[in-house]
């Protein structure tokens, strides 16, 4: 063997491994791009995770709050159409006075606000409206009560008293039982005007 056939052995051989290194190299390229490849997506695939997880947070938080505040709405409102509707009730009452029944009224509060009292053996104060005095005054003058008449109580309609020197005291006046129905009244009233309100 000669030295040329020595050089072109080795010249073979060199470029066999040159292409043997550079096949391993390019193995080695192609996997560490495909495990390049995997991890980036798997980064990417979890960071995507994160703000999908992060914005179904947010818009179940806002959702929430936009809930919230429309029921917050929607109960506003509804007190006011009722408080406007007690107005309107609170009204009428004020004018109540006016009506052509209201002095039988007014005696029925009185008989009522007397009924069970030992009403010979006690004083009673009655507290009225000034505009009811008159009428007051014709229902005690038939009576045998000992009683002194205050017309300074403000008031749609009705009267107070108070016995033997605010030992008893019993308010019955139209203003009153309004008040009074219009704490009964509410749920009914917002169940009657609001039907839907029942769940």
């Amino acid at each position: 063997m000669g030295l040329e056939e020595i050089f072109q052995t080795l010249e073979e051989e060199g470029q066999r491994e040159r292409a043997e290194v550079i096949n391993k190299a390019k193995e080695q390229e192609k996997r560490i791009i495909e495990e390049g490849e995997r991890e980036a997506k798997k980064i990417k695939d979890e960071q995507i995770e994160k703000i999908s997880s992060s914005l179904r947070r947010e818009q179940t938080r806002i959702l929430s709050e936009a809930r919230l505040a429309n029921q917050r709405e929607i109960v506003r409102t509804k007190e006011e159409i009722i408080s406007k509707v007690f107005t309107i009730v609170k009204e009428k009452t004020a004018r109540f006075r006016e009506e052509r029944n209201y002095p039988t009224v007014f005696e029925s509060l009185f008989e009522e606000t007397v009924r069970n009292l030992p009403l010979e053996r006690v004083k009673i104060d009655f507290f009225i409206d000034k505009r009811d005095t008159n009428l007051a005054q014709k229902i005690l003058t038939k009576t045998k009560i000992n009683y002194e008449l205050y017309p300074d109580l403000q008031c749609a309609g009705g009267l107070k008293i108070n016995v033997d020197g605010g030992k008893i005291t019993i308010v019955n006046t139209l203003d009153l039982r309004l008040e009074k129905a219009i704490q009964v009244l509410q749920t009914e009233l917002l169940t009657l005007l609001f039907p839907e309100s029942k769940n």
